[in-house]
């Protein structure tokens, strides 16, 4: 492994060295002397015609460009506004001089435009010019966008710009797959992208955009090359390989000053999820929740939806489908239509062995288990917008989610007796949302915006578990005649949701306004559950126990008035205000009914000061409130998993979160230099715990609220330094909690420490083989009482690609992991892949050959921590294989 480290470490310090580099550096100033930002300063290889080095001028005009001794170049230094300047240079030593621009004249000639500047900034909009990252080995948008300074790509295919999320993903101005980033960014040809444009502060609606705070939302617009306007783009194609395996992924495009559409497939057993779990969740969180944004937090319990879909990195087999449809269509210039529609199909086979360490009892429990994870999913969206005139705007959403999901598990479990346990899990849920926003402005100085929101959740988990033994025999009333404790129970949850939210902007003057709102919200929640037993012959015995049935009902109703003052002044803005909240909640069950109400106020304060246009350093400081849904407050037991019996509250009170954070940010395309750093805290003053009574492996638990705050610490941070054509970049997350625990009716203190650390040094050559060395390092450490768990994992890894000719791309792609804790090696296991792939230059058919485990490894570790248990699982993942495949390019 050294070895090859090093001779990779040669061949990058070889591709990089150059006889003598020179420093090429000054002002570009206009005809008045001033200094002229974000000017584009490119030395183009005057032998070669290509790209050598590019740099932008800072806000003294300032500039700085490495380049060759004694090689000719020719330079171009341009603005917008101004007359390009073009000379020729050939330097044995370091250069420093001024450069005049002088104004633009247009004239009725037609100017030749002969190259395009690289990356362009006005105002809040970034323009980067595709041809001037592209490598020649970029197949996708996300190639293309990791050469891009400033951009980054995440492991789940989410887009970061200047260290923030991008919110939203459009192509030529319309929505792709209602913004979603990994969709865009592993579907989108990289040789159908003409310009990327990032657009910070973001808003949808024009008349918002100077009323609200936008500072974190950052969308990004993809402009397509003119041969791939009105035309079918994309690609169709397949493959298959050895062992059965299959790849379809067709993908196609269209797009008009009216109509695009959007068609994504893709079937395969490889392991390739075309969804994330962060996409499934964007996608399945429907509407925008008004009542988050203003302090109350409803913990609705989640269903199962698309559970399967971010599990294949650890499954033994994994069959996944996809089939996407997006469209937008815009009949006059007032009016749009748009909307997707999104079928998923999973299928995943988790075969694992683990070991649980209970804390407060010292058993341990070794299990060998194999589930089976099925999941049929469906997602739909339909929106419009009329804006007849530019003072008025109405949009609606309609969205619909519909799923079919089954688990099915089988374990053996040794503890302090051995027994065989089956489970089964099924869900049907459904959800409708529908939300409609209106937007007026009467005048300069004010504006009204309105939203109404209607919801319906229906989730019917049914669950049913067989033992050996019976489980919980002091509280379930058991036939133990019967072969097998086999234990059933059904579920049923209706939530219904509506809120209706009036705000009033009053412009004092261009730099402040004031904003004064009023909402009412309600949630509706029914609950049914009851708990059997099967018995042998297929009898049903039903349990008359009133303490193992519920039949709830649960309403919390916010009516909320809120006062919000923003002003900015030079470089400093601030936000504040509060609102004041209305609680009324009642549960009505076991033939009583419990009901609430209190006042309170909810403060926000968010204040930032810009040090220059891409230096921000930012305070945010909230207060919320979170409720539980009715799970947490139904009396009779229900089951969470085959050794868990879990029993409500309807005495929990309202939990109270402060939260508070600090961001600094810097992007300075001068030195190509991006750093981004996050400090949050956040305090959680009567938090929900369960208060978990626990003997052997079986557990007893209820939701209280704590006697004792918990505190959470986090620390983000991020660096990435271009010099030429080499990237670095750091990355670590540190996170740590302290957390009060209650355990057989006794208040214990844990902490845990989670820490991430990256960095990687990568290459971006156009003429030769571009190689990326990186590190990661994990650390868990968990501590409760005189217990300390810690399992580190070292992985270093190694990314190789090429060009061979102009027709063939070769990749590599290389890990290697230490997973171990203080003691010894746990597991080591290597992860190497590799494709070479075949296109004649402007050809329509692709071959390629992918492997992907090269090292034929059987298994990776995952651990995990909490309050009662730490847990270190072994999974078996799929074999090594070899895939064959076709593609044409439209």
């Amino acid at each position: 492994m050294k070895k090859t480290l090093s001779c990779v470490l040669m061949v990058m310090i070889g591709a990089l060295g150059w006889s003598q580099a020179i420093r090429f550096e000054g002002k570009v100033l206009d005809s008045l002397g001033r200094p002229i930002v974000a000017a584009n300063i490119i030395a183009f290889e005057a032998m070669e015609g290509a790209m050598g080095a590019f740099g932008i001028s800072n806000e003294t005009g300032t500039f700085r460009l490495n380049l060759k001794a004694e090689k000719p170049y020719r330079i171009k230094i341009s603005a917008i506004g101004f007359e390009t300047l073009d000379f020729e240079l050939f330097a044995k030593g370091d250069v420093t001089k001024e450069y005049t621009l002088q104004t633009f004249v247009e004239t009725l000639e037609e100017v030749e435009v002969t190259y395009e500047m690289p990356v362009t900034i006005k105002g809040d909009t970034i323009v980067y010019n595709a041809d001037s990252f592209s490598t020649g080995t970029e197949r996708k948008l996300g190639d293309l966008l990791e050469n891009m300074p400033g951009v980054e790509i995440n492991s789940d295919g989410q887009i970061r710009v200047e260290g923030k999320d991008v919110t939203k993903v459009m192509v030529e101005g319309k929505d792709f797959f209602d913004g979603d980033t990994k969709l865009a960014s592993e579907n989108i040809p990289a040789d159908a992208v003409s310009k990327v444009e990032v657009l910070r502060n973001f808003n949808e609606v024009s008349q918002m955009r100077k009323l609200s705070n936008n500072e974190d939302n950052v969308a990004m617009n993809i402009k397509l090359k003119e041969g791939k306007k009105r035309f079918w783009f994309g690609e169709v194609g397949g493959g298959g390989g050895p062992e059965k395996r299959y790849l379809a992924n067709p993908k196609l495009f269209y797009y008009s000053p009216k109509t695009s559409v959007n068609i994504i497939g893709n079937t395969n057993n490889l392991g390739k999820n075309p969804l994330s779990f962060r996409d499934y969740l964007n996608f399945s969180g429907g509407l925008k929740n008004l009542q988050g944004d203003d302090g109350t937090v409803i913990r609705l319990s989640n269903d199962s939806f698309g559970f399967s879909s971010f599990l294949s990195e650890q499954a033994a087999a994994n069959r996944n489908t996809l089939g996407a449809f997006n469209f937008s269509y815009a009949p006059t210039e007032k009016l749009e239509f748009s909307g997707f529609a999104i079928q998923t199909g999973n299928r995943v086979t988790l075969i694992s062995e683990s070991q649980k360490n209970y804390f407060a009892t010292g058993v341990t429990e070794k299990n060998t288990s194999q589930t089976i994870l099925k999941d049929q999913n469906q997602i739909y969206k339909l929106s419009s917008i009329f804006q007849p005139h530019d003072d008025f705007q109405w949009d609606h959403d309609l969205f619909i989610k519909k799923g079919n999901i089954s688990q099915t598990g089988r374990r053996f479990s040794e503890a302090l007796l051995s027994e065989n346990i089956n489970t089964l899990n099924e869900e049907q849920p459904l959800t409708i949302n529908q939300q409609m926003n209106l937007y007026y402005t009467l005048d300069e100085r004010h504006v009204f915006s309105g939203a109404a929101v209607l919801g319906y959740d229906n989730q019917n988990p049914f669950y049913r578990l067989q033992r050996d033994r019976s489980p919980f025999s002091a509280l379930l009333p058991l036939n133990t005649d019967s072969s097998s404790a086999d234990i059933n129970q059904s579920r049923n949850t209706k939530t219904l949701q509506w809120q209706l939210k009036l705000d009033y902007y009053y412009i004092l003057n261009r730099k402040s306004n004031l904003n004064f709102t009023v909402s009412h919200a309600q949630n509706q929640q029914d609950f049914n559950s009851n708990i059997f037993q099967i018995l042998d012959g297929n009898q049903v015995l039903n349990f008359n126990d009133p303490t193992l049935k519920n039949d709830v009902t649960f309403n919390i109703k916010d009516t909320y008035a809120g006062f919000f003052y923003r002003m900015v002044s030079g470089d400093f803005k601030f936000d504040t205000g509060f609102t004041v909240h209305r609680y009324t909640t009642f549960d009505e069950q076991l033939d009583t009914r419990e009901e609430n109400r209190f006042v309170t106020v909810l403060p926000k304060v968010q204040m930032s000061y810009n040090f220059r246009s891409s230096e921000q350093l930012r305070f945010t400081y909230r207060m919320s409130n979170a409720f539980s849904d009715v799970n947490a407050l139904a009396r009779g037991y229900i089951f969470n998993n085959y050794n868990t019996f879990y029993r409500g509250n309807r005495n929990l009170e309202v939990a109270q979160y402060a939260n508070y954070n600090l961001n600094y940010s810097n992007f300075n395309m001068f030195n190509f230099t991006n750093i981004m750093a996050s400090l949050q805290y956040s305090k959680k003053q009567n938090p929900f715990k369960n208060d978990v009574s626990i003997q052997g492996i079986d557990q007893v638990a209820t939701t209280i609220n704590s006697n004792f705050p918990d505190h959470n610490y986090a620390f983000n941070g991020y660096f990435q330094k271009r010099f030429s054509k080499l990237k670095w970049q750091i990355k670590t997350n540190l996170s740590f909690a302290k957390l009060n625990n209650i355990i057989n009716g006794a208040y214990t203190q844990s902490n845990s420490f989670a820490q991430f650390y990256q960095s990687s040094l990568a290459t971006s050559f156009k003429d030769l083989p571009n190689i990326e060395l990186g590190y990661e390092f994990t650390s868990n450490r968990y501590e409760q009482e005189k217990r300390t768990d810690t399992y580190l994992t070292d992985s270093p890894y190694v990314r190789f690609d090429t060009l061979i000719g102009k027709n063939m791309v070769f990749v590599l792609d290389y890990s290697y992991n230490n997973y171990r804790n203080t003691v010894q090696t746990i597991n080591e296991y290597h992860i190497f892949e590799g494709e070479i792939s075949y296109r004649k230059e402007d050809g329509h058919w692709e071959y390629s050959i992918e492997a992907t485990n090269l090292l034929n490894n059987v298994a990776i570790n995952r651990d995990s921590f909490n309050e009662l248990l730490s847990t270190t699982s072994t999974f078996t993942i799929q074999p090594r294989y070899f895939l064959f495949s076709v593609r044409y390019h439209l």
